[in-house]
């Protein structure tokens, strides 16, 4: 199966929803207001045998990369600011900004914006034309882009410099481990670090894994022609998931996904959910009260929220039901399943495609890959 659709799927949980999940009898999915009905699935799909099926799951191996990257999430709480008034901007200054952008005659104002220079956080030509300008101080920078036709376009930034810090941290080493933190050295607290990563690799793993089972079942099972109402009103949604990532990225629908492909990514997508409704059916999957308490804690705490109500937020009504009722569908598949392990030392092992891509597929994969991207994150919240 192509990595396209196995993205696609990922990411159309977000836009289409299960309804009726707490009676596994009266499972069904509705699409832009067209129900696919428990009975419709039975209709149009015959699931493959997915008892032993074969999946891999990848393990990525600890990195001293994302090591370091814990130890400065870390460190970041002992940082000290101190303001600076007797010199200029210097590479590696914190400072609080106003920014006024002007293009075309056209005036934004940004307000207030913070930025170490030199991290190129908001325009590389800021970073540039800020060092060696001191506080009060008004800069004009001149700056340009690419259109998404191909022209230049100039920009100004007018940038009054409100405060300079200088930003430094303690020193890193068994004295201040032990003073600050339940651990008595270095060592020990990089052994706490490396159990981060390693979890959060496992939660890397166990996701693509779903997803990946998911996508097996749909592979070795059947389908009839499906309704054309279906895979229309799919193929909008599928069209304006890609047109808000073309968007994102300043690029044209046309360099995201070709016409085929969104018709396939829509097809792809509602013999998925018939094939989810099939086996909440045939596994009696429901929400469990307990479980669905717990996915909501740590979803909770993935998204950094104190209460329900403030996860709710950023959930359609039944989406945050829906995903924890396809991540059960996805734990049967994989219950049954002959999972072997195998150690990737690359993202991109874990979408290997099975059959040898053609000289245009190659081409996409740069497209394929920010999806993948986007997709991980919001598999990543089913799981935490």
């Amino acid at each position: 199966m192509k990595r396209r659709y196995k993205i696609i799927a990922a990411l159309m949980m977000s836009v289409v929803v299960l309804g009726g999940c707490g009676n596994s009898k009266d499972a069904d999915q509705e699409t832009t207001g067209v129900e696919i009905t428990a009975e419709m699935a039975e209709e149009y799909v015959t699931l493959g045998d997915y008892e032993g099926i074969a999946l891999t799951k990848y393990i990525s191996e600890i990195s001293q990369d994302d090591v370091e990257a814990k130890k400065e999430e870390f460190m970041e709480d002992y940082r000290v600011q101190t303001e600076v008034t007797n010199r200029a901007i210097q590479e590696g200054d914190f400072v609080s900004l106003e920014i006024t952008e002007t293009e075309d005659g056209q005036t934004e104002d940004y307000g207030t914006v913070e930025i170490t220079v030199g991290e190129e956080e908001f325009d590389a030509q800021i970073d540039a034309g800020l060092v060696g300008h001191s506080t009060g101080e008004t800069v004009t920078v001149e700056s340009s882009y690419l259109s998404d036709e191909g022209e230049e376009k100039d920009i100004t930034y007018t940038v009054v410099i409100n405060n300079i810090y200088e930003v430094s941290y303690p020193e890193y080493n068994d004295a201040f481990v032990k003073e600050n933190t339940e651990y008595n050295t270095v060592a020990e607290l990089e052994e706490v670090f490396n159990a981060e990563v390693e979890a959060d690799n496992e939660e890397i793993s166990l996701d693509d894994l779903r997803e990946s089972a998911i996508a097996a079942v749909v592979e070795c099972s059947e389908f009839k022609e499906l309704p054309q109402s279906l895979v229309d009103s799919a193929y909008e949604q599928v069209k304006e998931m890609y047109q808000s990532y073309a968007d994102m990225f300043g690029m044209e629908l046309s360099d995201m996904a070709t016409e085929e492909d969104l018709q396939e990514a829509a097809k792809y997508s509602v013999q998925e959910q018939m094939v989810i409704i099939s086996i909440i059916n045939k596994e009696n999957i429901e929400i469990d009260e307990e479980g669905f308490e717990e996915y909501k804690k740590l979803c909770m705490e993935y998204m950094e929220v104190e209460t329900e109500e403030e996860l709710l937020e950023y959930y359609e009504d039944g989406e945050l039901e829906d995903e924890y009722t396809r991540q059960k569908v996805a734990d049967a598949i994989i219950a049954k399943a002959q999972v072997t392990e195998e150690v990737s030392d690359e993202e991109d092992d874990y979408y290997e495609e099975e059959e040898d891509d053609s000289t245009e597929e190659e081409a996409e994969v740069d497209t394929d890959v920010i999806l993948e991207d986007e997709a991980e994150t919001e598999t990543e919240t089913e799981e935490n």
